[in-house]
């Protein structure tokens, strides 16, 4: 059995691919797993660290806004779609699965063109662009809400949850504190700038480190490159963490500031954590994060409205305990324990037509 799983840009669309493929592998010990992905994106490390063969091609954003780059998606998207067929004709996987990202939109149409057959997963509950163009080329669509069922084709479709590594949930977290330094009893914030990194949110972190920095220790996930400047023996600064330190890092936090991201919302519910989403202006994240505070879940910060908002909803946060484990409980019912497993059925099903 050979299964491609192709995605990137972002950890985001890469994280339930690498579930699947460690299900997959448990499942089926001798399947081979490659990862197909872009140049420029955290997927090569990702994948490599889960230890899949990774191939990169030409990649073409597709922007839904103005830029004089525009100009070049449709030469770079017919360079990627005759890259994807060069790779598909050499390996023949038996499968090919994806969790959005432009990044897929090429390959998927080569494997269609190729016969090979596709699994798609719809992360958020906004239909993303990718999958929309993808979606009748899929012979299965996965999703993480039952709310987005209604978005595919019926004879398709299933929920399943959204997928999340074994090794996340199964790390070993006994010297957690130790991992980063955490000192005392001193509650921790902990604050995940995405995998390349969130600007805004960093900056908002920046303004506000120095007055939570008297009460508390901050361990900040800030992405590659993404340093900022605060210096404090409480505040502990890491660009980048694989999944088995992200589970350290899941462990040792009383409170969670974070873009609102289906990956990181899966993780989050799977480590029952209260989290108070920041989410990126004008995207999907915004209906992830309103989904959640419909439920109880969590709290939402939009960054319109500034650091001192966020500073005294961390505040609140850290001294009602209550809350924060109400919260904590409401997100760790949308944790589906077995997602990858299911997603692993589907993809053996269509492996073996």
């Amino acid at each position: 059995m050979r299964m491609l799983c192709v995605g990137g840009g972002t950890a985001g669309s890469v994280s339930p691919l690498l579930a699947m493929a460690e299900t997959v592998k448990k499942r089926t010990p001798d399947a081979e797993v490659h990862f197909l992905g872009g140049q420029h994106g955290p997927e090569q490390r990702l994948a490599e660290d889960a230890g899949l063969f990774f191939t990169a091609i030409t990649t073409t954003k597709l922007r839904r806004y103005l830029s004089w780059r525009t100009l070049l998606v449709p030469v770079e998207f017919v360079i990627a779609f005759f890259e994807a067929l060069q790779e598909l004709r050499t390996w023949r996987p038996d499968v090919l699965v994806s969790a959005g990202s432009y990044v897929a939109v090429p390959v998927i149409w080569a494997a269609a063109l190729l016969g090979i057959p596709v699994l798609i997963h719809q992360q958020d509950i906004r239909k993303g662009l990718a999958n929309t163009l993808t979606a009748p080329f899929a012979r299965k669509i996965t999703v993480t809400f039952e709310q987005s069922l209604k978005d595919f084709s019926a004879n398709k479709v299933v929920c399943i949850g959204n997928p999340v590594r074994n090794a996340l949930v199964a790390a070993d977290v006994k010297n957690a504190a130790q991992r980063f330094g955490i000192i005392g009893n001193t509650k921790v914030l902990l604050v995940l700038g995405g995998s390349s990194g969130a600007v805004g949110l960093n900056h908002m972190i920046r303004t506000v480190a120095p007055a939570l920095l008297e009460q508390y220790q901050i361990l900040h996930i800030t992405g590659e490159g993404k340093k900022i400047d605060v210096q404090h023996p409480q505040y502990h600064a890491i660009p980048f963490l694989a999944a088995e330190d992200m589970a350290n890092a899941y462990s040792v936090a009383d409170v969670v500031v974070c873009r609102a991201g289906l990956s990181t919302f899966s993780e989050l519910a799977a480590f029952a954590r209260a989290t108070i989403f920041v989410p990126l202006p004008g995207t999907h994240q915004e209906e992830n994060a309103m989904f959640a505070k419909k439920h109880d879940a969590a709290v939402i910060v939009h960054e319109s409205e500034g650091s001192a908002v966020l500073q005294q909803k961390i505040k609140e946060l850290m001294e009602d305990e209550v809350k924060s484990a109400a919260l904590a409980s409401s997100l760790a019912t949308f944790y589906k324990t077995d997602a990858a497993d299911r997603a692993a059925e589907y993809i053996e099903e269509l492996a073996h037509e």
